[in-house]
């Protein structure tokens, strides 16, 4: 008896640490997420860098990309400099941080 309920409370030890680290991850996914949204939102699709936004899209869970379907009506000029807009780099770094938290 000793041995199994030592057994038993391994594992529901190690189901709780699973049951953290999923709750973990989704919270993790839910942020990246906000951070695709805000990206999104910011570049139109007339923007140059419109095409690596596209790319994070692709990446993201069906739910959030049907979530953040864009509008084809966002045309916005770029003379409005009062727009500050993610840099490349910045985009790229995004874009691993969500193939990291879709894969988890």
């Amino acid at each position: 008896g000793a041995k199994r309920g030592y057994l038993l409370m391994k594992t529901y030890f190690k189901a709780a640490k699973l049951m953290t680290e999923k709750a973990d991850a989704e919270e993790n996914l839910e942020d990246v997420m906000e951070e695709v949204r805000k990206v999104n939102e910011s570049i139109k699709y007339n923007h140059p860098l419109r095409k690596c936004v596209d790319t994070i899209l692709k990446k993201c869970p069906t739910e959030y990309q049907e979530k953040m379907g864009r509008n084809m009506d966002d045309y916005e000029d770029f003379d409005e400099k009062h727009n500050t807009y993610p840099s490349e780099k910045s985009l790229v770094k995004l874009h691993k941080q969500v193939i990291y938290s879709v894969q988890r």
